[in-house]
């Protein structure tokens, strides 16, 4: 084929040995196409260097093929990178583009906001990241005008079909026996946002750990944080003021553990071997920063991935009720070590 011929499905078609409305299936993502099938039509249309017409997709199916990423705009900014990457690689196996819209936290009505976004964009569908995901009044309008939602959430809040869950407790649970195995006992949780449903989770799963070990979880090591760094500082300072001293903090997102980490630093507290810190996500700050941090490693990629993935299904007309759970992993640094007192 010559560079200047623009490829068509017939050419996939022709190329791949397949009928022309199997590559039609492959690029709807459609489940009567086997993955042996798939995989040769993806690869010949990698060879021809062929880019889908997704205008004229659109016309056909009444579709944009467009997907809409909507998130607060004063959300954690590397988590919400990690999410997005995932999301559009999901998006674009689909043969779809992505949007990305954030949203002001403080607007009076954010379903007008979200409502707007979509009648302006003519979006097929959105994923919703946490904690913009909870509001049952965005989805309800979203569902009113047709337009497919999943929303990423910590625990089930929806029908299946329009949920993928991270596994916020179990990780938080894991991290919390590991520092038990460290020998801590003595262990202080600095908290995420009240009303926010995820860290209301690694909460659970913190208090669920400790208890299953027969230790006591002591409200004066319990500190209320909004999983900004200042509150991780803040949280530490006032801990390091009291008469008795932990000797490990978990931090419920990686910002508030590296707040910890500056406080320690500022007050002289040798980390690890006076104080081990750990965090949630594992950003790619936690190698960044020395010592370099300890934190819950959960696939936030694979999880937008996932939901992309299952909303392009079920555009599609296909349900899929639950995704696999992805298992979150201790990622051990140098911010922990065992107790020494």
């Amino acid at each position: 084929m010559t560079d200047d011929k623009k490829m068509t499905i017939a050419d996939v078609a022709t190329h791949a040995g397949v009928a022309k409305v199997t590559v039609s299936r492959v690029l709807n993502n459609s489940p009567k196409v086997t993955a042996r099938t798939r995989e040769k039509v993806l690869s010949t249309m990698a060879r021809l260097n062929f880019v889908p017409d997704v205008r004229a997709r659109g016309l056909a199916k009444n579709r944009t093929f467009l997907l809409g990423l909507i998130y607060y705009e004063s959300a954690n900014a590397l988590y919400i990178s990690d999410i997005q990457r995932g999301v559009l690689e999901g998006a674009l196996s689909g043969g779809y583009e992505l949007i990305l819209h954030p949203v002001q936290q403080k607007e009076s009505c954010i379903a007008d906001n979200v409502e707007h976004f979509v009648e302006r964009t003519k979006v097929d569908g959105v994923v919703l990241v946490p904690p913009i995901s909870q509001l049952d009044d965005v989805v309800e309008r979203l569902v009113d005008k047709g337009v497919g939602v999943v929303r990423i959430t910590a625990r089930q809040i929806d029908t299946p079909e329009r949920t993928v869950i991270s596994q916020d407790q179990a990780g938080a649970a894991k991290m919390t026996n590991y520092l038990i195995d460290l020998h801590h006992t003595q262990i202080a949780f600095v908290q995420g946002p009240e009303t926010n449903i995820s860290a209301q989770e690694k909460y659970k799963g913190f208090c669920s750990a400790m208890k299953k070990r027969g230790l006591t979880v002591k409200k004066r090591l319990i500190f209320q944080g909004d999983y900004s760094l200042q509150s991780g500082y803040d949280s530490a300072m006032r801990m390091f003021s009291r008469n008795t001293q932990p000797t490990a903090v978990f931090a419920a997102n990686d910002f508030t553990a590296l707040g910890v980490l500056r406080a320690a630093m500022a007050r002289g507290v040798d980390v690890p071997s006076q104080l081990s810190v750990a965090g949630f996500d594992d950003s790619s700050m936690c190698d960044l920063v020395w010592p370099s941090l300890t934190s819950v490693h959960q696939s936030l990629d694979e999880i937008g991935k996932q939901a992309a993935m299952k909303l392009i299904n079920t555009l599609s007309g296909v349900l899929v009720p639950a995704g696999e759970f992805i298992e979150p992993v201790v990622a051990i640094r140098n911010s922990t070590g065992p107790c020494r007192t």
